[in-house]
């Protein structure tokens, strides 16, 4: 008996549904455990999905394109590209799988490029990562130094020495000159002296720190008085972009609902507008809400780095958390993709004047807008001249 078909598309959007409907098969693909089987009932319903998007891909690539112009050529190697990654993705076959990505992001200016990684300390990554996320996460005790450790087990001690913040200069801690490249460790600066000076630290020994210990030291002052993390480097990207980019991100987020509702459903969150027609505007508006209020990354997306963290060994290390190194990406499937690919000599290299990666298809990206940006600050700097007005 026949399956009823599962797929619907958007004609304004169809092309970057399709990717974004494929590659999210695709991607369970690479991403499955061989010791967990899918439900049958899981395994025909991609099966009908990936063979209605088969059947529909003349209609959704090639209708309205001359035979034998160039852009019917363009279009119609794509297609065969796609339809070959559904074929490997019903067959299971990783390898082809992932040559057919790889071929998909060719024809869509995103390379694969040779880049091997630069050498940096796990200190150093931690760091970045420290900034990135805020105060999240707490090292590991291993990575702790034994005098840190040891000093944590005794600052209670009535025996040991009380110092004042002023006795301590964090120039002679030798992580102190990376860290100070972030802004949000920099401003913690005075922080930092009133915690070691209750850890009772002595300033003689201040070089036996190692950024672990200053990020666990912090942490701990923190916690002690209550006092709020720093602001994480993503969320005040979030808020950088929301601020710059709502008109657009709202406009993509309408223009492609069918795809936003599919990655939902891949969550278990169904929008269902037969029961409330306005559902998915008010899961939009909570979206701009959260970004704008709260720095929140929104559902289904998530912050890449463009230059990866681990090539960052020829540089400034805030460089790699810089505004202009971040871009919003759909999580699944590109950003999950992005880093299944990742090898240690290779890498995929998104456009540096992309800010927002919604798609394969170039209408559902978003480029930085720095031609606006020194209008503005020309436009300022002529009212400043002309006494404010």
């Amino acid at each position: 008996m026949a399956r009823k078909s599962t797929t619907h598309f958007d004609d304004t959007n169809g092309k970057d549904l399709v990717y974004g409907v494929v590659l999210t098969e695709a991607l369970n693909v690479l991403s499955q455990d061989k010791r967990r089987s899918q439900s049958l009932a899981d395994d025909y319903l991609r099966q009908d999905r990936l063979l209605d998007i088969k059947n529909l891909l003349d209609d959704i690539f090639l209708a309205g394109h001359k035979r034998n112009s160039n852009e019917y050529r363009l279009w119609l190697y794509k297609k065969i590209v796609v339809e070959k990654l559904i074929l490997n993705v019903l067959s299971g076959n990783k390898n082809d799988i992932r040559q057919n990505i790889v071929q998909l992001f060719a024809e869509e200016k995103i390379p694969f490029i040779h880049r091997c990684e630069s050498l940096i300390a796990a200190e150093d990554k931690f760091l970045i990562k420290t900034d990135f996320h805020g105060l999240a996460n707490f090292p590991l005790k291993e990575q702790l130094s034994s005098y840190f450790q040891n000093v944590m087990a005794h600052k209670d001690n009535p025996k040991v020495k009380e110092y004042l913040p002023d006795d301590f200069d964090l120039n002679k801690i030798p992580c102190w000159k990376k860290m100070q490249q972030f802004s949000s460790f920099h401003k913690q600066e005075e922080n930092f002296r009133k915690a070691l000076a209750e850890a009772r630290i002595s300033p003689k020994r201040l070089k036996k720190l190692n950024a672990f210990d200053m990020v666990a030291l912090l942490k701990h002052y923190h916690a002690k008085h209550n006092l709020n993390s720093f602001e994480s480097r993503k969320s005040k990207f979030i808020r950088y972009f929301i601020k710059l980019y709502e008109k657009d991100f709202r406009t993509y987020l309408a223009e492609n609902k069918e795809l936003m509702k599919f990655a939902l459903a891949n969550r278990g969150i169904k929008i269902d507008e037969r029961k409330n027609p306005s559902a998915y505007n008010e899961y939009v508006e909570k979206t701009i809400q959260d970004m704008k209020k709260k720095g929140v990354v929104p559902p289904l997306f998530n912050i890449h780095h463009k230059e990866a963290v681990k090539d960052c060994g020829e540089r400034n290390l805030s460089d790699s958390n810089h505004w202009k190194n971040l871009t919003l990406v759909l999580e699944v499937p590109y950003h999950n993709l992005f880093h299944i690919l990742d090898k240690k000599d290779r890498r995929l290299i998104l456009p540096s004047n992309v800010i927002f990666w919604g798609g394969m298809m170039k209408s559902n990206q978003i480029t930085y807008r720095e031609d606006e940006e020194y209008m503005q600050k020309l436009i300022a700097l002529a009212k400043k001249n002309r006494g404010g007005y």
